[in-house]
């Protein structure tokens, strides 16, 4: 699997960088680039689609956030319903 390895511009970013390829050469990722900027990153991923990204710290990268669909699954065709469990319970005398 491709690795983009993204650490932002900062003093300490060469221990960030070795920490990130040692996590990578771990979980035996192909380091293809390692970008410093998060505009940067996120075009790498969409060139790669297949790709990780990795960073050293989560508050290293931009905020993301995802949308789950919440469409409402359809309604089964009336004919194709069960029956109540209630009215099954009822009908034998259960209650």
């Amino acid at each position: 699997m491709n690795a983009i390895v993204f650490v932002p511009m900062a003093a300490d970013r060469q221990r960030w960088i070795d920490l990130c390829l040692d996590y990578c050469a771990e979980r035996r990722y192909v380091v293809t680039s390692i970008v410093f900027g998060a505009d940067d990153a996120l075009a790498m991923l969409v060139g790669d689609p297949k790709a990780v990204l990795v960073t050293a710290r989560m508050d290293m990268l931009p905020r993301v956030e995802a949308v789950v669909d919440k469409r409402t699954p359809a309604r089964p065709n009336e004919r194709e319903r069960r029956p109540r469990r209630v009215a099954v319970a009822h009908m034998r005398g259960d209650r």
